[in-house]
């Protein structure tokens, strides 16, 4: 259950007063910046410090760029597990926004939702016209009081881990039958994760990457779609494409790869692909995480730009040990079970 589902029909205030949009995606002038959760944790470890170069950084920020964070960045913070530390998180958080520029976007299922629902009923589809800004987790960021979020936190601690079960066994446990499979193809085995999208996307429309799409739009929708429509939607929505891409990147490293990684990008990490298309850059402090969005990035071909945290802190002359940059650092239940602190 994440934030926006607990509290939708409780008669809570949907939206803040206190903090007013009136543009989408387009309209937004400034360079669009987001960030993972290592990203978050990282900029959280220069901010708690108090130097200096903290703010100079935070102004830099509020100057030149419009702050769009998301859902499954605060699912991750409303699941730390020590209340004062989850508490520190939220008021960077709202730092971040505080120059009026930036907004917050829905969990990733949510936005795929609105933009199967808006290719359904919209002609022509825009995609970057569909409203995918929450103003549940906009109101955590802003609200003086969070009712019962020990009970939230608690409760997203533990659907996170299941939900990351659930995910890796769903990609992981077919491993000895592809692997079989690869033994009888080893010439046309696909080597990549794009090599394998390329693949099962001329396999129309019964492929893999097909199935995928069709089953996701018609879970978003509640109803079929024609296998042309599809291929449409596909094409002209970056977003879901980055969705696919993600999933062909899970199910290569983990089944389809003979060299099996040590780690992956967990769940929350490539469905943060989703946010890839609303952002000019995309900055993470996660060497794994990095690697795979860089993939979707290529196999989706969108327009946005993965930054390790310590590149993009080097553009404002902060050395790196003041910035927080600290690859092994992992925040929430889609790495280590809590931030390191």
């Amino acid at each position: 259950m994440n934030l926006s589902s607990r509290f939708r029909g409780t008669g809570r205030p949907q939206g803040p007063t206190y903090l007013c949009y009136d543009y989408v995606v387009p309209k937004m002038d400034r360079k669009i910046l987001g960030f993972d959760t290592s990203g978050i944790d990282a900029l959280y470890r220069l901010y708690r410090s108090g130097a200096s170069d903290a703010e100079s950084l935070l102004g830099g920020l509020d100057a030149g760029y419009a702050v769009r964070l998301n859902a499954t960045t605060l699912d991750e913070i409303i699941a730390h597990p020590v209340a004062d530390e989850r508490e520190k998180l939220r008021m960077l958080c709202r730092r971040l926004l505080m120059n009026g520029e930036g907004d917050v976007i829905l969990p990733s299922h949510e936005i795929t939702i609105q933009l199967a629902l808006a290719f359904e009923s919209q002609q022509p589809f825009n995609w970057t016209e569909v409203d995918i800004r929450s103003s549940e987790y906009t109101g955590f960021i802003f609200e003086n009081e969070i009712p019962d979020i020990d009970e939230v936190s608690a409760e997203q601690l533990i659907q996170a881990k299941d939900a990351a079960q659930q995910f890796e066994s769903v990609f992981l446990n077919p491993r000895s039958v592809f692997q079989e499979l690869r033994k009888k193809h080893r010439d046309s085995w696909p080597m990549s994760a794009a090599e394998l999208t390329e693949m099962l996307k001329h396999r129309r429309p019964h492929g893999a990457y097909w199935h995928f799409a069709k089953g996701l739009f018609e879970r978003a929708t509640g109803r079929p779609i024609a296998d042309e429509r599809i291929e449409i939607f596909v094409r002209e929505c970056p977003p879901f494409r980055a969705l696919l891409a993600a999933l062909m990147v899970a199910q290569f490293d983990r089944a389809i790869t003979p060299d099996q990684p040590p780690r992956f990008a967990g769940r929350n990490d490539l469905f943060m692909s989703v946010y890839l298309p609303y952002c000019h850059e995309f900055i993470s402090n996660d060497h794994r995480q990095q690697i795979a969005l860089r993939a979707v990035v290529d196999i989706a071909e969108l327009d946005v730009n993965v930054c390790w945290y310590k590149n993009f802190v080097d553009r404002f002359s902060l050395p790196s040990t003041i910035c927080g940059a600290r690859p092994a650092a992992r925040l929430g239940p889609s790495g280590a079970s809590s931030l390191d602190l």
